[in-house]
């Protein structure tokens, strides 16, 4: 336990041997405790990046996500799915959860190898520079490239702040928001 956050062990599905550990509020520990949880990786997308922490529970996989906001009577309406905020899988705390459509949470999920920790960013080797970009509805939206991560989160804060207020759709601000929060976690590193 570090402060009010504890550490849980999970394994990987695919080698028992292999673990992992997740973040939850000290407050749950106890009740996610009961139950053995493990990475769930979408094989869809045969994507390593992408999982999910779920537990057997009433014969069906259960996400973590869901668990937490469950113990803390927090409702997900119908067509609505858990969220992290801040796009990390393995921070379960209470604060970093949320529920978004499901069409929205679909289309946040980045499917790159490039280390990004904000959506809505990633590395294209081709050119050596970092791409602000998002798909919706399957079409590429493309905002600018640049040299420096930095340089492409500066851009990304405007550029998917302005969509924001321009339409008030949510997809935006949770590009926003994280991108935002990205950006001042590397600015608080290179102080």
């Amino acid at each position: 336990m570090l402060g009010d956050i504890s550490i849980i062990e999970c394994t990987d599905c695919r080698s028992a041997t292999k673990k992992d550990y997740f973040e939850v509020d000290s407050c749950y520990e106890e009740e996610v405790k009961k139950h053995s949880w493990r990475k769930n990786y979408n094989h869809a997308t045969c994507n390593d990046r992408y999982y999910r922490v779920v537990s057997d529970m009433k014969g069906t996989n259960y996400n973590i996500a869901a668990f937490i906001l469950g113990l803390a009577n927090v409702k997900i309406e119908d067509g609505y799915v858990p969220n992290h905020i801040n796009g990390n899988v393995l921070d379960n705390r209470l604060s970093n959860l949320g529920s978004v459509p499901r069409k929205i949470n679909n289309s946040l999920k980045v499917y790159n190898k490039n280390g990004s920790p904000a959506l809505g960013m990633c590395w294209h080797s081709p050119s050596n520079r970092w791409r602000v970009r998002y798909i919706r509805n399957g079409k590429e939206y493309y905002a600018g490239a640049c040299k420096t991560y930095k340089e492409a989160l500066e851009k990304a804060v405007e550029f998917y702040g302005n969509e924001y207020l321009k339409t008030g759709d949510l997809f935006f601000k949770i590009k926003f928001d994280n991108c935002r929060e990205a950006l001042c976690q590397l600015t608080q590193q290179k102080s």
